[in-house]
């Protein structure tokens, strides 16, 4: 769930943990191998599943999810045989569960379109619907959740714009139940922080004296803050830091939530508070790359902000 809430980095570190103590857990890896196919390196995907032997088929749902799993990674990689390949060696290990026929119908739909057969994929993402539909309370959320999201992206690139929507809005509607959104509160906490943030506080209120000028923040929309984090980080005297959630998480604990209220308490900070919030947030940054430059006040870290 990390992963949907847009903390990507921290569920890759406890995954990554969770291999390191266990290579063989089916779990971590498995969201690993979302993750490098969500992030378009479906290599690293197939890496990941080839490093260890499949789990046993007598652990049906993680036996078959690892199967759907090889057949994306070789779709992707333009290899469809293989993709059928894994398709019969799922099918293989008996009756399917009905969690998992949407993922598998996903599947068809994707080696469809690789083999040109686009009516064969339509008509295995209407399948693919209908099987969602069926599902009710069953299942995993987050697979529920990136199948309506597929379903969307396939309908979108099909020029079907009204059964896209409806996908996008079916997949939101399932993230409002851990991702909780409320327009009115958004609205009132940015209004907040327009109206007591001004130029005139940042002059003359308390802020960390800190100068250090390490943090280098790229600020614009997706994809392109990302690109222009990786060409600045490959110089030797900088490090790309990816996209990181501590400044917002700082917020969240310094205003204790996000309320026009939390405005105000993080506006009451006073210099020796900033300065050690300062210091800690540097610190953070500073043990991304420990000695990559003699000097770390002549490197920089770069950091990508979409929005």
């Amino acid at each position: 769930m990390l992963r949907l809430t847009g903390y990507y980095k921290a569920a890759e570190k406890l995954l990554r943990e969770a291999l390191a103590r266990n290579p063989h857990d089916a779990g971590a890896r498995l969201n690993l191998v979302a993750e490098a196919l969500s992030e378009e390196r479906p290599a690293d995907a197939l890496s990941l599943l080839n490093e260890v032997d499949p789990p046993a088929d007598d652990i049906a749902a993680a036996a078959r999810h690892w199967r759907l799993q090889r057949a994306l990674t070789q779709i992707a990689l333009g290899r469809p045989d293989k993709a059928r390949t894994a398709l019969g060696e799922y099918f293989a290990l008996g009756a399917e569960p009905r969690a998992l026929k949407p993922m598998r119908l996903w599947r068809e739909a994707l080696l469809a379109l690789a083999e040109g057969r686009r009516d064969d994929a339509r008509e295995a993402a209407e399948a693919m619907e209908a099987a969602l539909d069926l599902m009710g309370p069953g299942g995993v959320l987050e697979h529920k959740i990136m199948a309506r999201y597929d379903l969307a992206k396939f309908w979108s690139r099909q020029g079907d714009g009204a059964k896209a929507f409806a996908q996008w809005r079916a997949g939101h509607a399932q993230l409002k139940v851990p991702q909780p959104f409320s327009r009115e509160s958004a609205r009132s906490y940015d209004d907040a922080a327009i109206v007591t943030f001004t130029p005139e506080r940042f002059a003359q209120g308390p802020r960390a004296q800190n100068d250090d000028p390490a943090p280098v923040f790229i600020v614009g929309m997706p994809r392109s803050t990302t690109l222009a984090e990786r060409i600045l980080g490959a110089h030797p005297l900088a490090h790309g830091a990816e996209e990181r959630s501590a400044l917002g998480r700082l917020a969240w604990r310094l205003g204790a939530g996000e309320t026009p209220e939390s405005i105000a308490r993080i506006a009451a900070l006073d210099r020796a508070a900033l300065d050690a919030e300062a210091e800690a947030y540097l610190n953070e940054l500073r043990a991304l790359a420990p000695g990559k430059c003699e000097s770390w006040t002549r490197c920089r870290a770069i950091t990508s902000m979409s929005g």
